[in-house]
């Protein structure tokens, strides 16, 4: 019986655990209420059909300016992982702006942040970027989540044909 007692108190916070580390960023309430098939390229060719609609946007940030309307977010748009975070590959549906009510440091939001928003599409505007004029779709941000930043990792890759014995061990020839 006290062998039952002790696996159900080591297997339940661990059940806890990696369940609560699937889980998403953004409340659940605004992820029930995001349309995922909302476009950039869908509210451009019709932002009127589309304003008012709840979406859950990420990326990278590619700039911020604190306003007298609150923070507006440049972002560069990407797909978002199974929790939330954007997917780190070089495609991009385009950019898209927020505006959060709240004030943002741009030192800790800074350009090439990862970001995922959720909020309601308020439209389109256009702005200059670079030497163009740039229609970005507006997003009112109810929900934003500054991912933390992403440390590279070494990989040591081995032949198929040897073990772990001999070549476990990194060898640099510089500190020869």
């Amino acid at each position: 019986m006290k062998t039952i007692n002790a696996m159900k108190s080591l297997v339940i916070p661990i059940v806890l655990l990696t369940l609560a580390g699937c889980a998403s960023a953004i409340s659940p309430e605004l992820r029930s209420r995001a349309d995922n098939t909302v476009t950039i390229s869908g509210v451009l060719e019709s932002p009127e059909a589309h304003k008012g609609k709840t979406v859950l946007w990420g990326g990278v940030i590619a700039g911020l300016r604190n306003t007298t309307e609150g923070t507006k977010i440049e972002i560069v748009k990407k797909s978002l992982a199974y929790n939330g975070r954007p997917e780190d590959s070089d495609r991009s549906e385009g950019r898209f702006l927020a505006i959060y009510d709240k004030y943002l440091d741009a030192i800790i939001y800074s350009k090439g942040r990862e970001v995922t928003i959720g909020g309601t599409l308020t439209g389109v505007t256009q702005q200059r970027l670079d030497e163009i004029q740039y229609r970005y779709p507006l997003i009112t941000a109810k929900e934003i989540v500054l991912w933390p930043k992403q440390t590279e990792k070494e990989v040591i890759y081995y032949p198929p044909w040897y073990g772990p014995g001999f070549y476990h061990y990194r060898h640099d020839l510089r500190h020869w």
